[in-house]
């Protein structure tokens, strides 16, 4: 009876010592009998450990190989910061045209933390937190032997939340999205930049300029992905697909407007939805779920996604837009490696600038394994149009710092020196050596653009193309290349940008409005007004036009107030941007407000944004009617009429009410 006792005692600590597992790890052929992928598809091994080993990024070559970033020092205890050096850049190559990469070289190794990279010239540029770099190989000998810092200084607080998703883009500069933490940026190659603070912004930088970098609009934690027509999109983990829909470039350009945001969901089952997991919940998530729940404390600061143990989006990373031929038009992949699963999307159109993204899978996702090692945490087209994958193969993938200090004892968070890629593609489309003097497909086209950029050999269209090309079709990357031009003040083009937004899309609007802007001497007008107020409720077209207004004069101020129809929260952000830049000289504008307000309720609105302004500035609009007496008479006239009309019965009730 006693010793019953003892074992009955004893069994708790036993359980809460042993380890916490997710069962072995399969081959990779094993592994891709666990894979449950949308019909009409199939997916092949690319490469597998040894000769890939904790992928998290890769890109192609203008001669189709393979460079992969090998993050083995993850998680490193959920921080960036500390001495670390197994971080590789590996080289794959398809000898034999079979398409499995199976020769392997180490083209640069005791790195960091690499979590992306792209080609540059003769090299890669790669983030290797807390520096970005450009790696050489300049004795043949396969690899790197020259490591350049280009900037420095990214923060390295949290290890999912480092510079990554580096790409080219046909604006000139490389592109890639920064966590949320950001950093404070320098240059060792121009020690005289000034420093560049982030905080929840992206960036881009011209890899041949040192010091030529700026913030681009963030809102992002791991991928960054374009429809090649100037869109940009997102994610963090919760949030699996955000539309970045005002650049910061145009925010820039107004020092008196703040936005009051830049990015924005567009999934219509919004943040944190439903995934279909296959794969059994780890021992781990049960047991964390449980003491969650089981803390009143702890239960009520984490939102419903995390008090359940999967089945939902928390790990969402590496979205993809895909422009080839072996999917619908408008798809967007989206990884979700705590899942063990990639997941679907096409965007649609709507009445403003805004997509939205609807699940193409029905009660299940387009690729999913029963396999909890199966971690795919990026994914890129490849010259073949093929998807592929990048699957981090680990029992764990969880950050450390959202687990109990004695659950991470029990569990192996650590490198298991395996990792494979993936090729989806579809079913009829088995692997094969692609022609990269093939087919003009978007790879091709996004290389060859990179190449004659470096080249110096790219042509941008003259504003005479601009225009012959504006009158043949929509694009709002025409637009965005037509924008040195309007700065300049082309009145040709500028003539024909206007001339056809009365009849084109929203979305086209949106860009032209911005296009527009480019001009520092842009200004609205009456001709302009019956196209702006088509789309005005929008607020992300409202925030489009204030960037444009970087000051307002008394004329446009009158021509926007006067206007019937124009939205109260557009009036009020017209009067702010009014008072910020003309404080230390109104005008009339407090009176022609209150003028306007006797005939256009939603006029009063920028009376109300003009006195927030000022207070801004540390000014008061009491202080404007003290000092303009004839003003205030005449004020006092206008609240005189508007109390007899309100006290009025015999007048019709809306008229009382605007009185009121």
């Amino acid at each position: 009876m006693r010793l019953a006792c003892l074992l009955l005692l004893a069994s708790p600590l036993l359980a809460d010592d042993a380890p916490l597992r997710n069962g072995e790890p399969r081959s990779p052929a094993e592994e891709r009998k666990t894979f449950q992928l949308a019909n009409g598809y199939r997916i092949d091994l690319v490469a597998a450990e040894p000769e890939v080993i904790d992928p998290v990024a890769m890109c192609f070559d203008q001669t189709g190989a393979i460079f992969v970033c090998e993050m083995i020092g993850y998680p490193n205890g959920g921080v960036a910061t500390g001495v670390e050096k197994r971080g590789r850049i590996r080289k794959l190559t398809d000898a034999d045209g079979d398409g499995r990469f199976e020769t392997a070289i180490i083209f640069a190794d005791e790195l960091r933390f690499p979590t992306g990279l792209c080609c540059w010239r003769d090299g890669l540029i790669v983030a290797n937190a807390p520096d970005i770099v450009f790696l050489r190989d300049t004795d043949g000998d396969g690899k790197a032997d020259v490591q350049d810092v280009l900037y420095s200084g990214f923060d390295l607080r949290n290890i999912q939340q480092l510079p990554n998703s580096l790409q080219f883009y046909r604006d000139g500069y490389i592109h890639a999205m920064v966590g949320l933490g950001g950093g404070t940026i320098t240059c060792p190659k121009k020690p005289v930049m000034p420093p560049l603070v982030l905080r929840g912004r992206a960036i881009r930088f011209d890899p041949d300029t040192p010091g030529r970098i700026e913030p681009t609009s963030g809102g992002g934690q791991y991928g960054l992905t374009h429809d090649g027509e100037g869109h940009w999109f997102t994610n963090t983990n919760a949030q699996h697909l955000r539309q970045i829909v005002i650049a910061d470039e145009y925010l820039r350009r107004n020092p008196h407007f703040a936005a009051s945001a830049v990015t924005v969901d567009i999934a219509e089952h919004g943040p944190a939805a439903k995934i279909y997991r296959i794969s059994p919940f780890e021992a781990w998530r049960l047991e964390r779920t449980t003491r969650r729940k089981g803390d009143p404390a702890t239960s009520r600061r984490l939102p419903a996604a995390e008090l359940v143990p999967g089945g939902y989006f928390t790990s969402a990373c590496s979205p993809l837009y895909y422009r080839g031929s072996q999917f619908d038009e408008r798809t967007v992949f989206v990884c979700d490696p705590a899942n063990n699963l990639i997941h679907r999307e096409k965007l649609h159109d709507t009445a403003g600038p805004v997509f939205l993204a609807k699940r193409i899978d029905s009660e299940r996702e387009f690729l999913a394994s029963t396999d909890n090692w199966f971690r795919p945490v990026f994914t890129c087209q490849g010259p073949d149009d093929a998807l592929y994958v990048l699957d981090f193969y680990r029992e764990a993938i969880e950050t450390p710092l959202s687990l109990p200090d004695d659950m991470k004892k029990r569990m192996n968070l650590e490198s298991r020196q395996r990792g494979r890629i993936w090729r989806i593609a579809r079913s009829d489309n088995p692997p094969h050596k692609y022609d990269i003097n093939g087919t003009a497909n978007v790879w091709l086209r996004d290389t060859s653009l990179r190449l004659a950029h470096e080249r110096g050999t790219q042509r941008k269209l003259t504003a005479g193309e601009l225009l012959a090309a504006l009158r043949k079709r929509e694009d709002p990357e025409l637009l965005k290349q037509s924008e040195k031009f309007l700065a300049q003040g082309d009145r040709d083009l500028t003539a024909e940008v206007r001339k056809r937004l009365d009849s084109a899309s929203p979305r086209i609007r949106f860009q032209a409005i911005l296009s527009l802007g480019a001009d520092p001497n842009f200004a609205l007008t009456a001709a302009d007004l019956p196209w702006l107020k088509r789309d005005m409720g929008d607020a992300w077209f409202a925030t489009a036009v204030l960037t444009c207004l970087r000051t307002i004069s008394p004329a446009t101020l009158k021509l926007l107030v006067n206007e019937p129809g124009m939205p109260a929260p557009f009036l009020r952000q017209v009067g702010q941007v009014y008072a910020a830049a003309n404080h230390h000289d109104l005008g009339s504008a407090p009176l022609d407000l209150m003028n306007a307000a006797a005939n256009h309720a939603s006029a009063a609105a920028a009376l109300d944004g003009l006195a927030a302004g000022l207070r801004s500035t540390g000014g008061s609009l009491d202080t404007w009617w003290e000092s303009h007496p004839d003003a205030k008479a005449q004020a006092a006239a206008l609240f005189k009429t508007a109390r007899k009309t309100a006290l009025d019965e015999a007048q019709p009730p809306n008229r009382r009410v605007h009185a009121l």
